[in-house]
């Protein structure tokens, strides 16, 4: 299996379960514990939900809003807090999910993430990765004694949650499949346009039918070259990089300039 990011902190193992590159099997750690079944997941939607909350946490910049509140409580008291609610703390049921909300980790709504609950809570002027897995006899959460913490970064936290689909051979290959299972002979592949300000947007992108391009591929022209072209003119793949949408065909991309 494929390890990613510190499974003492935060991190994965991943491995293929079947020959199809849409489902994995993913084991996801916290405080060098397995908190996740490890079952078969959908890759799409599980890497969606991943990038979703790499986004969530780019977006939060101030992680000590609500750090008031838990003035001389320590680590255990306020995850409790936060995952039971505590009428010494919060105003009443909203504000205690408001809270609560803004402090979670990895709640992505797949079953894997259904059976433990993570925090991220400041303290001392760190941050730690608190968590606490569902348990089967009880068939709750228990209020727990002790918890540990795991100190982490924003950054690192973001990092891993990428790395996963980044160096994950399987989702390659989906991709790649996407690309090459298209109906078309040849086709251009366009993306919306990327600055510093739409950089977390999620990715997409579109397949625009070209035939003209279905030529016998130059293989000399280019030998040498990182070529950023229309691809017009010589028969290769081309990677255009430029800073406005010259040659782009899709209408709604062009608009985005």
């Amino acid at each position: 299996m494929t390890q990613v990011g510190d499974l003492n902190r935060f991190g994965f193992r991943i491995g293929p379960v079947s020959d199809s590159p849409q489902t994995r099997n993913v084991k996801i750690f916290m405080g060098r514990q397995q908190v996740s079944w490890g079952d078969a997941l959908f890759l799409p939607s599980f890497v969606g939900g991943l990038e979703s909350e790499s986004k969530r946490l780019t977006e939060r910049l101030n992680y000590l809003e609500y750090d008031v509140l838990f003035a001389g409580a320590n680590l255990t008291e306020i995850h409790n807090s936060l995952l039971h609610g505590n009428a010494e703390v919060f105003e009443d049921e909203n504000h205690w999910e408001r809270v609560a909300l803004f402090h979670e980790f990895m709640c992505l709504n797949e079953p894997e993430t259904d059976v433990f609950r993570a925090f991220l809570i400041p303290f001392f002027g760190r941050l730690y990765l608190t968590f606490q897995c569902w348990d089967d006899q009880e068939k709750c959460f228990l209020v727990l004694g002790v918890v540990d913490g795991s100190e982490v970064t924003p950054y690192y936290l973001i990092k891993t949650l990428l790395d996963v689909w980044e160096h994950d051979e399987a989702f390659r290959a989906y991709f790649i499949s996407i690309l090459s299972e298209s109906p078309f002979s040849a086709f251009r592949w366009e993306t919306p346009p990327i600055t510093r300000d739409t950089a977390n947007r999620p990715f997409e992108f579109v397949l625009l039918n070209s035939p003209g391009l279905a030529r016998k591929p130059d293989t000399n022209s280019f030998a040498d070259y990182f070529t950023s072209t229309a691809g017009g003119g010589v028969s290769w793949l081309h990677v255009r990089l430029d800073s406005w949408p010259k040659y782009y065909g899709y209408a709604p991309y062009k608009q985005m300039h």
